[in-house]
Formats: structure tokens, C-alpha cells, sequence
């Protein structure tokens, strides 16, 4: 069954957008392969040169599949498909619990600039998890769209559960009544300045403001973390957003900023 056959079956509405494998990963992984090839029939003897052998094979193999495929990823309005293995795996974004994403940059000898990993796991309420990584072509537009569609599901139950006074936790960070709370530290409401999503030498990370001014004059910083220590990020900025719209009367100053798309460049 082709992809639109199969989100029909699954009712999974129109198709926003789709994704097939990188190319020039899939060329660099086939070059890479093939120049180690004769070092590992050369070393084939040895019980090294065995798995050496193995992984040029499977790359060699896997890379030619992958500059031969077309689309792999499919993104629809209800849910996704990924064609990226022989069998198909439908997953409708109401059977997904969280969102992690890990961002890192890549240097050479810690000065040259020279590529950004991308990183999305997607964890299911099952338990089951599915990774979309820069494999994929326009993996950060995939994440973007996927935690876009994480708001629409989540966020009107998130309210709920907040207007009954339950915390929301969104992995190290957490929402409550008071305010955010990170272990025993937390910022109240009323304090809140602003939260951004910043980028910095290896990566963007969450930063989080308090109304407080530094020496320079500027917001004091609470709090700061790593994308992957904070899970649904879109889902918590949304929150965030709300509960300080349904404040405003507290503090009308506070700034925050989506991450779509999240920042590469510094």
C-alpha cells in the first residue's frame, strides 16, 4: 500500500509534508564505507578485520538504499507514517507521551564549525520509542512540525490538569500553581521575565529569565538547561504562555519566544 492508501485506512487526514533520507549523509557514509573496504579484506584474517568487514558491507549496502529510495517519512494531520523499515509503522500523535529533542554542534579541533546534529525522540505511551535523527532530510522541520502537532493534542488537557492544581513535569522542569519549579528551586509567576530558547557553542539550550536585573542591566538569568533535559518543550512554552496571559495582571512584561525553528547558528 502506498502512503496515502494507508493514511486513509488509519484516517489520518491530509498530508502536511514529508521527508526522505539525507543524501549527502548517504553519499558520505557509501565513500567512507568503500574506503575502508580494502583495509578490511586485508585485515579479513584477523578476528578484527571481521566486524570492520561487516560494518563497510552493511554501509556500503544501507547507503545505496538510501540514495536509491524516495520519501521514507510521512507527516499528515493526525498522525505519521515510517517507511524507513520494510514494514510500515503508523502512529497516530495522540498515542505519543513526549518530545526529545538533542541539538549539538559539530567542530573540528573545537574551531572549525562543521555540522549540527539533530535528534528527536519520540516516545510512545506504550513505552515504545521512535528516533528521527540528520539522516533524514529536514529532520529539524520534521521535529518542528511533530511537537507542533504535540501542542494541539496535549495542550487543552494540560490546562485542565492545571486549573486542578497538578504540576505538569516536563522532565527537570516543572510546572505548578507557584510557579517553575527545578528541584527545590523556584521561580513564582509574578517573577517570571522571560524564556528563550538561545543558542550557544554546542547547541541552542532553555534559558530562563527572572525580572531581577544584573549589574549590566539586564534579566537575571534563574535557570538555563539542555534541550534534552527538558521534555514536550513546545508543549511547556505554550503553557507558559498561558498561564501568563491568565495573569497578566501579575506581570505583563514576560517574554517568550517559540522555539520554530529552533536557532543552529550563534
Amino acid at each position: 500500500m502506498n502512503p496515502d492508501q494507508i493514511a486513509q485506512e488509519y484516517q489520518l487526514g491530509a498530508l502536511i509534508d514529508s521527508f526522505g533520507w539525507h543524501r549527502s549523509w548517504a553519499k558520505f557514509y557509501l565513500i567512507f564505507s568503500l574506503f575502508m573496504l580494502p583495509f578490511a579484506l586485508l585485515f579479513s584474517f584477523l578476528i578484527i578485520g571481521i566486524p570492520v568487514l561487516v560494518f563497510c558491507l552493511f554501509g556500503i549496502y544501507s547507503s545505496i538504499c538510501r540514495l536509491c529510495s524516495g520519501k521514507v517519512v510521512f507527516l499528515y494531520e493526525h498522525g505519521l507514517i515510517d517507511r524507513r523499515k520494510r514494514r510500515p509503522r503508523v502512529i497516530r500523535y495522540d498515542e505519543i507521551h513526549s518530545l526529545k529533542t538533542y541539538i549539538a554542534k559539530q567542530y573540528l579541533k573545537g574551531i572549525v564549525y562543521l555540522w549540527t546534529h539533530f535528534i528527536y525522540t519520540v516516545e510512545l505511551r506504550n513505552g515504545n520509542k521512535i528516533i528521527f535523527n540528520h539522516g533524514l532530510q529536514s529532520v529539524e522541520r520534521l521535529g518542528t512540525i511533530v511537537g507542533d502537532k504535540i501542542v494541539e493534542q496535549k495542550l487543552p488537557a494540560a490546562i485542565a490538569t492545571f486549573q486542578q492544581g497538578q504540576p505538569l513535569h516536563f522532565g527537570k522542569l516543572t510546572l505548578t500553581q507557584s510557579g517553575l519549579a527545578a528541584g527545590k528551586n523556584l521561580l513564582p509567576w509574578s517573577e517570571l521575565g522571560s524564556i528563550y530558547i538561545l543558542p550557544s557553542e554546542y547547541g541552542p539550550s532553555l534559558s530562563i529569565y527572572s525580572t531581577q536585573i544584573d549589574r549590566e542591566g539586564n534579566l537575571k538569568q534563574w535557570k538555563w538547561f539542555r534541550l534534552e533535559n527538558v521534555i514536550n518543550i513546545p508543549l511547556l512554552l505554550a503553557m507558559a504562555d498561558w498561564v501568563c496571559n491568565a495573569n497578566a495582571d501579575m506581570n505583563a512584561t514576560t517574554d517568550i519566544v517559540f522555539p520554530s525553528p529552533l536557532p543552529l547558528e550563534s
